[in-house]
């Protein structure tokens, strides 16, 4: 029966594969949202700990990724200067 699971998986690899030939400027956004839902689940599931009083879920969730984007903020502006106006932004 662990064989029939990889005929499974081979076969959706095919289909993504030939999914991404036809929709091949969706990757990066597919790349996206497969990141920050591991990363939801990383939060949520495997450090309960932050959760444990239960006040605001959301406020947790929230700054646990404000953490990593303004990291990101802060290394685009150290690169480009902070003459620059796009250095608030690590997307531009």
């Amino acid at each position: 029966m662990g064989v029939l699971s990889s005929v499974v998986g081979m076969v959706m690899v095919l289909l993504g594969a030939y999914f991404f030939t036809l929709f091949g400027w969706m990757l990066p956004y597919g790349l996206g949202l497969a990141g920050g839902a591991m990363l939801y689940v990383t939060v949520k599931e495997m450090i309960p700990e932050i959760y444990r009083k239960e006040e605001n879920e959301i406020l947790i969730t929230l700054g646990f990724f404000m953490g990593p984007m303004s990291c990101c903020s802060l290394t685009q502006c150290s690169v480009r200067g902070f003459d620059q106006v796009s250095c608030c932004s690590p997307f531009l």
